[in-house]
């Protein structure tokens, strides 16, 4: 096959030129290369390791992903294809490319492409074409005859085949009870667009957490294999789960173009895939019909309210959800500083539209870490965390987020049933809201509810299990409740996938220092660098010192910024001063120090259990004693 035509162009391969309508078509010599393997293979899949074999070969080292994306981007080119709705090559995402035009060879056959779905199936199609021709050129007497009998039977054929059609397809429907959305790929071309398909993707799983017979993994775990090129199936084995969806986004003017596909995998079967176009204010409402569209395909019966929940939607200014969502992408970070650019993003969506019930609750999800990390005072961040979470549930009181910032904002002020209460109900509109069911298990920590604990932040391990926070987490909780060497074993497996973490290298130090393990509790605590703690672990191990000397340098500190009371009521503990831990911990009331979260259970503050004014602190912060 060294002369094919396809559409309106022509391919020598002997002479090695590409021509459209007769005239030359410009194209390097490795999209030459891709296009003659692509006709070779015509109609099947050619996977991208084969690519890489027969365009690259051993000893060539080379970036294969982005030489191999930059060829199909200049064929394409060269061929004006379009990568969401292909003429000519058609992209299956992480494994391979397909040509699917039809071709003409210099014989004037003519080929029409084959993509059925099993490895072989085009070869038998092929094969039963081929026998179906040459019956047809046979001559005889019989075919009036058989058109007879054919208009006679083909009503009872056409009947009995559906029916079988019908149990085949309910046979091989698979029940899945755990599914990952892996990040969606942008085709647009434009790497600005990159923030609203991460939040058509984050969206869709939220949407799809709302379903209480499937766990779902968290986008904060699933988005770690953005662009990764691992197989479907180990990917699925890190998220432990049964099926993936995945899938592109490319924006066409003033709508989106979105292509799903779901895979089970432990067969990397195919089980639905579908494309959808729509307005871009229309974004929510598309989540939404995806997910209906996948649930129904997994075999999972919605009840009536999860139904509404997930077909609630509202049409959303695209400026507004571009800052949204630019707003989430810093606010996962955690770091103060991006929880303050977080707040920015969040606030200028509202100044578009004060009616977008998600930003209110980000600007309380914002507040909330802040407080607790003890990076804004009582004064500065629990006033605007109230009032945003209030007017976030007022504007949508179906919205899990707006419940979750209710209870961060009912801790605020010691009201452990009404954060209860907004937790519960968080997680009721979300089974799958991996933050829900971990500061509900902080809020049950604080109260000394430690089994409760534990089999929170276990949930909220299992649906986010790449997470740095849910994994310390756990570690915690299982600390806790008298589990060390699990508690320790997850500490090091958290701290294998986040090895620069100050927070895994502070809560580790902790948990060394619980332990007697003064020397590798130091060790961590510089790590992390984390003062307070370290002066801390320096005063409980005899060297008084250097733990002045770092109090004394907090002190100055906290002439410049807001540095938590409770922080200096943990190192006075630890150099055996009580009343002056105790002084320091009626400060943090005073102004409300979220870190009193865990006054009731953190072990450096167990020397003033017996003290009359810590029994009367934590009557006060309505803990049970």
């Amino acid at each position: 096959m060294r002369h094919v035509r396809f559409g309106t162009f022509e391919l020598d391969m002997r002479a090695g030129e590409l021509r459209k309508s007769g005239v030359l078509v410009k194209l390097q010599h490795q999209p030459f290369q891709l296009l003659e393997i692509l006709l070779e293979s015509h109609g099947k899949v050619v996977s991208r390791e084969e690519l890489r074999q027969r365009l690259w070969p051993a000893g060539v080292y080379v970036d294969f992903d982005r030489s191999l994306s930059k060829a199909i981007l200049k064929l394409r080119d060269a061929l004006r294809d379009d990568a969401s709705s292909p003429r000519f090559i058609e992209t299956l995402p992480r494994v391979g490319y397909r040509f699917i035009a039809q071709i003409e060879t210099p014989d004037g056959q003519s080929k029409a492409a084959v993509t059925a779905p099993a490895g072989g199936a085009s070869e038998s199609a092929a094969s039963a074409a081929g026998e179906r021709q040459i019956r047809s050129s046979r001559r005889g007497w019989w075919p009036g005859a058989a058109i007879v009998l054919l208009a006679a039977v083909l009503p009872i054929l056409l009947r009995v085949g559906w029916i079988e059609l019908q149990k085949r397809l309910k046979g091989q429907s698979t029940h899945i009870t755990s599914l990952a959305v892996l990040p969606f790929e942008n085709l647009s071309g434009d790497s600005a667009q990159e923030y609203l398909v991460d939040g058509f993707t984050a969206d869709l799983t939220a949407s799809l957490a709302r379903i209480g017979a499937i766990r779902v993994t968290s986008r904060t775990s699933a988005i770690r294999f953005k662009s990764a090129k691992k197989p479907l199936a180990e990917i699925a084995r890190e998220l432990n789960v049964a099926a993936v969806v995945e899938g592109t986004v490319v924006r066409l003017g003033t709508k989106l173009r979105v292509t799903v596909r779901v895979v089970e995998a432990s067969t990397d079967k195919s089980l639905w895939a579908g494309t959808f176009e729509r307005e871009q204010r229309d974004l929510m409402a598309l989540q939404s019909e995806v997910a209906n569209d996948i649930a129904r395909e997994i075999q999972i019966t919605l009840s009536p309210r999860e139904r509404m929940q997930i077909e609630h939607s509202r049409p959303v200014d695209p400026d507004v959800y571009q800052l949204y969502v630019r707003g989430r992408f810093f606010w996962e970070k955690r770091t103060e500083t991006d929880l303050r650019k977080a707040i920015d993003y969040f606030r200028r969506a509202i100044d578009l539209d004060p009616t977008y019930a998600p930003a209110w609750a980000g600007i309380a999800h914002a507040y909330a870490p802040l407080l607790v990390q003890g990076f804004a005072s009582q004064e500065e961040g629990a006033k605007p965390l109230r009032a945003a979470a209030v007017r976030a549930q007022e504007l949508d009181d179906s919205l899990p987020e707006a419940h979750l910032a209710l209870a961060a904002a009912a801790t605020q002020v010691w009201d452990w049933p009404g954060a209860e209460r907004e937790h519960l109900r968080a997680i009721e509109l979300n089974p799958n809201y991996s933050i829900a069911h971990l500061w509900y298990g902080y809020s049950l920590e604080a109260a000394g509810r430690f089994g409760e604990d534990l089999r929170e932040r276990q949930r909220a391990y299992e649906i986010d299990p790449l997470n740095v926070v849910t994994g310390v987490a756990l570690a915690q909780a299982l600390a806790f409740s008298g589990e060390k060497e699990r508690a320790k074993a997850q500490f090091l497996k958290t701290l294998e996938l986040f090895p620069d973490s100050p927070f895994v290298h502070e809560e580790l130090g902790v948990f060394f220092e619980g332990e007697g393990q003064y020397g590798l509790a130091v060790q961590e605590f510089k790590r992390a660098g984390s003062v307070h703690a370290l002066a801390h672990a320096y005063a409980v191990s005899g060297k008084r010192s250097e733990a002045m000397q770092i109090l004394d340098k907090m002190k100055e500190a906290s002439t410049q910024h807001y540095l938590a009371p409770f922080k200096f009521a943990i190192v006075y503990a630890g150099l055996g001063e009580k009343e002056r831990a105790l002084d320091w911990l009626e400060r943090a009331y005073q102004v409300t120090d979220h870190q009193l979260l865990r006054v009731k259970v953190d072990p450096r503050l167990n020397p003033l259990h017996s003290e009359p004014r810590f029994k009367d602190l934590l009557r006060r912060l309505n803990f049970p004693l």
